[in-house]
């Protein structure tokens, strides 16, 4: 399991927009992955690579990215997009992901 790089260069992007999931990236980043030593999944060269491979199905770079790294280091992506699913990656829903961590 880790937490693509991919993910805080989003929310770093998207933090000043009125729909931001989180205002603080920095903060959040700091909060739930570094102080909880959670696996940070780089971007690497192997990763663009894999680009040239992925059908337009999704224009996101971002997203497309962390498709492209769930394929190359074999992890499941936690995703709630409906367009992800076009892809023939394995995904786990969000929603599965934080029922587990309550117990439930």
């Amino acid at each position: 399991m880790g937490v693509s790089g991919a993910s805080y260069w989003e929310l770093v992007n998207k933090q000043e927009r009125r729909d931001a999931p989180v205002k603080d990236a920095s903060a959040g980043w700091d909060k739930y992955i570094v102080r909880t030593r959670e696996r940070v999944i780089p971007i690497r060269t192997d990763h663009v690579a894999y680009l040239d491979h992925l059908p337009l199905h999704h224009k996101d770079p971002f997203d497309r990215i962390l498709i492209a790294q769930s394929v190359v280091e074999k992890l499941a992506l936690v995703t709630s997009d409906d367009a992800i699913q076009l892809y023939a990656i394995d995904l786990l829903g969000a929603e599965l992901i934080l029922r587990r961590k309550e117990g439930h």
